[in-house]
């Protein structure tokens, strides 16, 4: 592969969608899972202050890790004019729309200060509710993973055609 500006821009968006895949499913494998088993046991004052803690060092990470894949596929895009790169970028960059969207009333819930202990109807709602951000954010990984396999396969054809 001849070593020019549309590589590098290539190689970069691939890179950080491969940051933002290994995040996402980081976050499913091992996060999420630790999660659930912490529903199981009931342990929804640990959840609270966990996810308390745990959401903004995600959010800090995954929202400058998701606008900079934003750019390096337009940048990829504008250098080898495969659109592929654009729909990779979009797949990657649709996990910030989505979680608003779709799990920003659970993640408003989840970082709320503890309910009254002895509240079983509270702590009911409260695990159904880690429970249902835990299944949903495997569309976080999966969008991921997507924009990330765009990229090999768009990186593949340019090595390809740079060869």
């Amino acid at each position: 592969m001849k070593s020019d500006g549309a590589t590098a821009a290539t190689v970069c968006a691939t890179a950080l969608a491969g940051l933002a895949a290994g995040s996402m499913a980081f976050a499913s494998a091992v996060d999420v899972r630790g999660l659930l088993r912490h529903v199981r046991a009931k342990h929804n004052d640990l959840i609270r202050t966990h996810f308390q803690l745990w959401w903004p060092c995600g959010r800090d990470w995954m929202v400058p890790l998701i606008g900079a894949n934003a750019v390096a596929h337009v940048v990829a895009y504008a250098a080898t004019k495969d659109t592929a790169w654009l729909a990779g970028g979009a797949a990657v960059a649709a996990i910030g729309p989505y979680t608003g969207l779709v799990l920003g009333k659970d993640i408003g819930a989840l970082r709320k200060d503890a309910a009254p202990e002895g509240d079983d109807e509270n702590d009911t709602e409260f695990s159904k509710t880690v429970t249902h951000f835990c299944n949903m954010h495997h569309v976080r990984t999966g969008l991921a993973f997507a924009g990330f396999a765009s990229g090999l396969a768009a990186l593949t054809r340019h090595a390809k055609k740079s060869a």
